[in-house]
């Protein structure tokens, strides 16, 4: 790598990607999409759209309410199963229907009147979590909160339950996002299809807000081709404090293509974001290009003047589309 001067038991995916540009706003067709943006607080709706039957769903957003109770209130869903990657190693996949979950793999949510609500394990929604929901008929899932990044963390060797920050409106094949990947060079990949996993073909488009079950063949950090590196900690979003020294991140073209690519920054709080070297003037967007195995430095910064506590960091190109939080922090006071 080298820097460019003035970026119930399931199965998932892999690719190289598509030259873009990119903007803050999110729109995904058919599949789940991210919309609303609120310029004061940086929260967005992640509107999923249920079929009957097993659905199997990313969130991208922190919900703004959490609690399944409340945000499926008067929803047609009869199940939601959320898988914990931290208790469990899949090396083999089974149909939801086939077998009752193992409850150290996964937190199950029943409604109220379902005789085993009182076995309920599943009292919070997460964003950056693959999870399978079953709906008695079509309808309409809107999930609003703060779009977060946290780094896929592959269990290997075994199956994960992930999703992807594809481009909704120019998604990658699993073949080009995994190109890069040694880890992931089988394609061992399942989508959710009428209740049963089904391998995807490695020509097939990624789509946007659905879980895959994919096979990690050994230990990595691959993220897919454009790899973005932000001090974003655990809770997902950045923290800026007024007039300090600035936040610094990369991106890395892993892939095995050229990609073109667009930085921006919207919202209420001002934010500069400046790229490579120090003579690079600060501004609110960029466009920038990367050939394989060539990186991008970059900073955000907040001026020390200007009002506003939230914005929306937006990178999209190479197939993806990636939306994150901005906050900003008394001085002193950033997240690690």
């Amino acid at each position: 790598m080298h820097d460019i001067i003035p970026f119930n038991k399931s199965l998932m995916y892999c690719e190289r990607m598509l030259p873009l540009v990119l903007v803050v706003m999110l729109a995904i067709g058919n599949a789940p999409k991210l919309e609303g943006v609120e310029a004061t607080t940086a929260k967005m709706n992640q509107v999923i759209e249920l079929t009957a039957g097993w659905n199997a769903v990313y969130l991208y957003v922190e919900p703004e309410e959490p609690d399944p109770n409340v945000l499926f209130a008067g929803l047609p869903i009869e199940e939601c199963q959320v898988w914990i990657p931290e208790r469990s190693r899949v090396e083999s996949l089974t149909d939801p229907e086939a077998e009752p979950v193992k409850v150290s793999e996964w937190n199950v949510w029943h409604p109220s009147d379902h005789p085993t609500a009182f076995m309920n394990t599943l009292f919070r929604l997460q964003a950056r979590r693959g999870m399978l929901i079953k709906a008695s008929e079509p309808t309409t899932l809107v999930v609003r909160g703060e779009p977060v990044y946290r780094p896929v963390q592959w269990s290997a060797p075994a199956f994960n339950l992930v999703g992807f920050d594809v481009d909704a409106e120019q998604p990658p094949t699993f073949a080009r996002w995994f190109a890069g990947s040694r880890a992931h060079k089988d394609l061992k990949i399942r989508k959710l299809v009428n209740g049963e996993w089904q391998a995807v073909h490695p020509q097939e488009t990624i789509r946007r807000g659905m879980a895959y079950w994919v096979w990690c063949g050994e230990g990595t950090g691959f993220q897919g081709p454009v790899h973005l590196s932000l001090p974003v900690g655990r809770l997902g979003h950045l923290s800026l404090e007024r007039g300090v020294p600035p936040l610094s991140g990369r991106v890395d073209n892993r892939g095995q293509l050229p990609i073109s690519l667009a930085l921006s920054s919207e919202g209420g709080m001002p934010t500069l974001l400046t790229l490579g070297g120090a003579d690079s003037p600060p501004q609110s967007s960029h466009q920038f290009s990367l050939e394989p195995g060539q990186r991008m430095r970059m900073n955000l910064s907040r001026p020390a003047n200007g009002s506003g506590d939230y914005a929306l960091l937006g990178l999209r190109g190479g197939g993806v589309d990636y939306h994150i939080s901005l906050r900003s922090v008394p001085i002193g006071d950033a997240s690690p």
